[in-house]
Order: C-alpha cells, then sequence, then structure tokens
C-alpha cells in the first residue's frame, strides 16, 4: 500500500495521503519481529543453561532463507525488467551479497529500492550470534544473573540505537548511516525485550498467565496502536515525502521513536495474547508467501506505472499489482522458497 501511494503520488496529495505516507512504519514491525524470533531460542537457551542452538545451523538457515528467493528476483528484476543498473559491474557484488544497502546511491537510482531493509537484516543476522557469545561469556551465575545480563544488553542496544540516530540525524541529515544497522538496532533491541520476557515467563512456567494477562488487554494495546499512529501521521509534523528522504533531528527522532512503540503495541498480542487474525487460514497464507511479496512488489508496481495501465491511480495500481504480487510470490514459495528450505533440515 505504502508503495503503490508513493508511486502514484497518492501520498503527497488526496484525503488519504496524511495516513498513507505513514505506512513505511511496516519496516519497524519487520525489525521487531526479527529482533524477538531469532533471539529468542539464544536467550531461552542460556537462562535454561543449555548451550545454544549450532551456529553453523544457524548460518546455513538464514543463507537458504533470503539468498535463493532474493536472488531469483534480482535476476528477473535486472535482465528482464531491465531496472537494475550497473556501473560496468561495480554494483553486482553489492547486488548478489544483499549489501546494496551500503552504495545508496545506487540503490535509490535503480530497482529492488527496498533491498535496504535487508541489508540491515542480514547484519542483524551476522551480529546477534557474537552478541549472545559475549553475553554467555558474561554471566556463568545463577539464573538471575543472566536474565539481568541480558535484559542489560538489550536495554545498551536501544540506548545505542536512538542516541546514533539522533547523532547523524543532528550532523548528518539524510546521511546514509541511517540505513545501517547502529542506527536501527534499537528496534531489533525492542523486539528482543519481548523475547527476553516470553523466554523468562516460559522459564519460570508462567507463560499461561503472561498471555491470558495480555489477550485480555489485546483491545487496549491495538487501540493504543492506532492512537500512536494518529500521532504519527498528524501531531508529528513530518513532510510527505519518502522514508529515505533527510529529515531534521526533531522530525528523525520523533517518527523513528513512534515507529517503535506502534510496533511493539502491534508484537505483544501475537506474542502473548495469541493473536486471533493471525490463526484466519488466509493470513496463514500470505504469512507464507511473504517474502516473496516483500521481493516482488516494488517493481512489479513500478512496471505497472510505467506502462500506464491505470492511469496514474492508487487504487487501479493496487487492484493490478497485488494479485499479480501474489502470483508472483506464490510461484517464487513453491519453486524456489520451499526446495531451498527442505535443505534445512538436511
Amino acid at each position: 500500500m505504502f508503495h503503490a501511494a508513493v508511486d502514484t503520488g497518492a501520498t503527497r496529495s488526496g484525503p488519504w495521503g496524511w495516513a498513507l505516507v505513514r505506512l513505511d512504519v511496516g519496516v519497524a514491525v519487520f525489525f521487531l519481529l526479527s529482533g524477538f524470533l531469532l533471539y529468542r531460542p539464544f536467550v531461552l537457551a542460556h537462562l535454561r543453561g543449555e548451550r545454544f542452538p549450532s551456529m553453523a545451523a544457524y548460518a546455513r538457515n538464514r543463507v537458504l532463507r533470503i539468498y535463493p528467493a532474493w536472488w531469483v528476483v534480482l535476476a528477473f528484476v535486472g535482465l528482464v525488467l531491465d531496472r537494475v543498473k550497473v556501473d560496468d559491474g561495480r554494483d553486482v557484488p553489492y547486488y548478489v551479497s544483499l549489501l546494496i544497502g551500503f552504495d545508496p546511491p545506487q540503490l535509490v537510482s535503480g530497482g529492488l529500492t527496498q533491498a535496504w531493509t535487508l541489508t540491515i537484516e542480514i547484519t542483524f543476522y551476522a551480529f546477534l550470534p557474537l552478541l549472545c557469545l559475549v553475553l554467555s561469556r558474561a554471566a556463568r551465575g545463577s539464573i538471575g544473573n543472566r536474565l539481568g545480563v541480558h535484559a542489560a544488553a538489550v536495554a545498551a542496544l536501544y540506548v545505542i540505537g536512538l542516541s546514533a540516530r539522533a547523532l547523524f540525524a543532528a550532523i548528518r541529515p539524510g546521511h546514509p548511516a541511517l540505513i545501517w544497522l547502529p542506527t536501527q538496532v534499537d528496534l531489533f533491541a525492542l523486539g528482543m525485550g519481548v523475547a527476553l520476557v516470553s523466554a523468562w515467563d516460559e522459564v519460570r512456567g508462567t507463560t499461561g498467565r503472561v498471555a491470558a494477562f495480555v489477550a485480555a488487554r489485546s483491545g487496549w494495546l491495538y487501540a493504543s496502536a492506532a492512537v500512536a499512529f494518529w500521532a504519527l501521521a498528524v501531531l508529528a509534523d513530518l513532510p510527505r515525502h519518502g522514508t529515505l528522504d533527510p529529515l531534521n533531528l526533531a522530525q528523525e527522532m520523533r517518527r523513528h521513536v513512534l515507529f517503535g512503540v506502534i510496533a511493539l503495541l502491534l508484537l505483544l498480542p501475537g506474542v502473548f495474547g495469541r493473536a486471533r487474525l493471525a490463526r484466519l487460514r488466509v493470513f496463514t497464507a500470505l504469512g507464507t508467501v511473504s517474502y516473496g511479496l516483500y521481493l516482488w512488489h516494488a517493481d512489479l508496481l513500478l512496471e505497472l506505472r510505467d506502462l500506464d495501465v491505470t492511469g496514474g491511480r492508487l487504487w487501479p495500481l493496487l487492484a493490478l499489482g497485488l494479485p499479480l504480487s501474489l502470483a508472483a510470490a506464490t510461484a517464487s514459495y513453491w519453486l524456489v522458497e520451499r526446495p531451498a528450505l527442505r535443505l534445512k533440515r538436511r
């Protein structure tokens, strides 16, 4: 929805532009989920006094989950749609390795612009096991000591992320570092904090009580997320332009902090409240192909726009772009992702 709105100019005008332009909050949800899902096995094992999950298996699984589908989409967008521009091959390694976020000028001018989030993601993949290894060496005493060390580390990551973002936003607005891990790590830290609470409750055997507590307040959490989104869209004094355009310090921090708040309020019911929505079959199916949808949709929307088959209007672009993107994502899952994921178990 966000990318379609940006492509058609609906974020800058129209009655819903103020809301559409802030739907890039989805990036924060993505990072919180990653922090929660990837950190939880490590912290749970440490709190139980068990060995960490296999680092080799962790690395293999991350590669199989991310790269095969990425390479297929990269080849199609580059060779068939001709949307990936490279300068004498200099940028090919950046694209192939998914480090294109470290070459922002090329990223913005070429195709697959959403890949800046995957650069942050794979950087976090590499950072997380190293962090957990350090924490396991730092806390070998009682379970309370282990819990305290992890809690301090998560809190420190949150402060570091916000501090780094404020520093660059104040000195170098729009600097590429604002789309690198150090200035985004606070979002992962929020997800890691949820994982820490979840793991601690499981170790204590009180998960059912915590789940019941959150489930009884899921409505309030979702309502609070809606209020925070309204504040982000209406009260934060943000311009109606894209994610990567420069903001001043106050705007940058208001947006970023509210991104984290909204994502956290949405994540909690899903983790502890057993959100009913997530159990519906249609959402399970969408979740299954969601990575492919992420990879395919942006350039397919641009292709439809450039072919001028939608008249440059938002809803016709969505009406064509969403089914087309879902079809590509479904095919990608069955033909590429699922065979690759089977190798994880081998």
